[in-house]
């Protein structure tokens, strides 16, 4: 008997991730085991009254455990669960005492061992098992009339329920690892996603910031160039009949100015690549107020010059540039002043000023607006609009 119980343990044992999981093949294939010998034959066949109520017995045994929702959850579990084990205990007592421990009928204990252990805690399961141990035990010795191979079926029983627990407690454990894998494989793919969309997201921010970014290159040193060169060809072709070493002067100045649009164009397309140290902004500056045309520029500096930052040094002549432009397309201006302000060491201003005839609105276009972006970059401000005596007046303000 100890022998057929160890070998009903271990068929038990194998699925019992099964009856953790509500599925419990183990059950049916185990009570069938147990009860098919003793319904084939003898007192307790089929054909019998007697047989008949233990194959009720047995198929009630089955069903419910394999309909019953053991993995349910909520405030009904500890109701299910409770009415599941008392209601399968009856029933086994019945099947025991019906069969009065013939053949393998004390396997049809484990499944409900395996249960208990997969689905509530050792506070409770513990006492129930032992319980059920104790009722194995008890039927066990009501059969046989007495103790007198107690011993034995105690000793197999024992080993069966060891093995079922220890076996059932690793599936068990094996189930919620699998389980706990698959929410970390699953939180990891959501992450994954919200990366790839930060990633997308990011490079789409990118590559917009770097089209504006070009856009104020193309306009500020483009723009202002192809102004200053439609000027002189304008100087050109107006002196060219009276005053014709002028107008060479004027193509040749022209000339010279559409070569430097193109170092820029190709600068910008370069993604503004630098190609060796650039020459100090006050030089840079003069050499621009020199090569304007139609408008006198006088260039102002207060204070010591010094070296700024490259980017800080070339958002300052863009802005000189742009106003520039501005005065000569716009303002019907015959001077203007550039006026560089070092101050203290840690900020720098500068301003461009005209005679001209000022703004009726608001102004702003599109190089306007590009400077205030660029000026934002390095924390600075920039303010545009009519001076107090007249003209126009643009004045940026950073630290450097």
């Amino acid at each position: 008997m100890s022998g057929a119980v160890v070998h009903g343990a271990i068929m038990t044992a194998r699925d019992s991730n099964r009856v953790m999981q509500g599925g419990n093949v183990a059950t049916a294939v185990t009570v069938l085991v147990a009860l098919a010998p003793l319904l084939w034959s003898g007192r307790l066949a089929a054909n019998t009254a007697a047989g008949a109520a233990l194959a009720g017995l047995g198929l009630v045994y089955v069903v419910a455990g394999v309909l019953t929702p053991l993995d349910t959850a909520g405030p009904a579990r500890r109701w299910i669960l409770g009415g599941y084990f008392a209601g399968q205990t009856v029933v086994l007592a019945l099947i025991l005492g019906m069969s009065r421990f013939s053949g393998m009928a004390g396997l049809c204990v484990l499944p409900l061992v395996a249960q208990a252990t997969a689905c509530v805690g050792w506070r409770v399961s513990g006492p129930y098992v032992a319980g059920l141990f104790a009722l194995t035990l008890g039927m066990s010795a009501w059969a046989e009339g007495g103790a007198s191979d107690l011993a034995g079926v105690a000793g197999g029983f024992l080993a069966s329920f060891v093995f079922v627990i220890a076996f059932t407690r690793v599936a068990v454990r094996e189930k919620r690892t699998r389980e706990h894998s698959e929410e970390l494989s699953a939180e990891l793919r959501e992450a994954n996603e919200r990366l790839r969309e930060a990633a997308r997201h990011t490079e789409e921010l990118a590559a917009a910031r770097e089209r504006n970014r070009l856009a104020r290159e193309i306009h500020d040193s483009l723009g202002h160039y192809l102004t200053t060169v439609a000027v002189q060809l304008e100087a050109a072709r107006a002196l060219h009949g009276t005053e014709p070493a002028r107008a060479l002067g004027a193509v040749e100045k022209a000339h010279g100015l559409a070569r430097e649009a193109l170092v820029e164009v190709r600068r910008s397309v370069g993604t503004l690549r630098a190609e060796g140290p650039a020459r100090p902004l006050v030089e840079r500056l003069r050499e621009l107020a020199d090569t304007e045309a139609g408008v006198a520029v006088t260039l102002r500096v207060r204070g010591e010059a010094r070296r700024l930052g490259p980017e800080v040094e070339h958002g300052l002549f863009r802005a000189v540039q742009e106003g520039l432009t501005n005065v000569r397309k716009h303002a019907a201006a015959r001077a203007a002043t550039v006026t560089v302000d070092f101050g203290t060491d840690d900020r720098v201003s500068l301003s461009v000023e005209d005679d001209g005839r000022g703004c009726a609105g608001k102004g702003g276009g599109f190089g306007l607006t590009g400077l205030r972006e660029r000026v934002a970059l390095f924390g600075g401000t920039l303010t545009a609009g009519n001076g107090a005596a007249g003209g126009f007046a643009l004045r940026v303000e950073l630290s450097a």
